[in-house]
């Protein structure tokens, strides 16, 4: 073929770092013709060797997790009006506690990664989800500007 690209290289200078070649044409691997990159371990709960339903369902939560997580961290713009005729605050009180959720992102960010080189991603996963459980029932029983700037702090 012609416009096919061969592998091997007619000059004696390395690839560059991070090529790999990314089918067999030996066909002596046991994943048929693609090697695999990186290799996968022996440990059953390497995610390189989970089956593809336990790979999809993963996917499905982390999505389901994410879309959770940012619909309660943005919903409280959505619902200023009510939370301005209800509880009476200002809307310069409601832009504050926008900024004050933007600024709780940003330093919750920047303590959860240390947490997830440190403890693995999985404990660092479940304590989030402990925390928007309990801001979301702290949101919904607000009745104080201390409520708002709190659970938006922490959310």
């Amino acid at each position: 073929m012609p416009f096919s690209v061969d592998i091997e290289r007619s000059d004696s200078r390395p690839f560059p770092p991070g090529t790999v070649q990314l089918e067999d044409l030996t066909n002596q691997r046991q994943h048929g013709r693609v090697i695999l990159q990186p290799v996968p371990s022996d440990d059953p709960n390497d995610p390189l060797n989970w089956s593809r339903s336990r790979k999809n369902a993963n996917f499905a939560l982390v999505c389901f997790y994410a879309l959770i997580v940012y619909a309660i961290i943005d919903i409280g713009t959505v619902v200023y009006g009510e939370v301005h005729e209800e509880l009476g605050f200002s809307w310069e009180e409601l832009n504050q506690s926008f900024a004050v959720s933007t600024a709780g992102l940003a330093i919750g960010g920047i303590m959860f990664i240390p947490f997830a080189f440190k403890f693995g991603r999985r404990p660092v996963y479940l304590l989030s989800i402990v925390i928007m459980v309990v801001t979301t029932i702290w949101q919904a029983r607000m009745q104080t500007l201390g409520d708002l700037f709190g659970f938006n702090i922490v959310s």
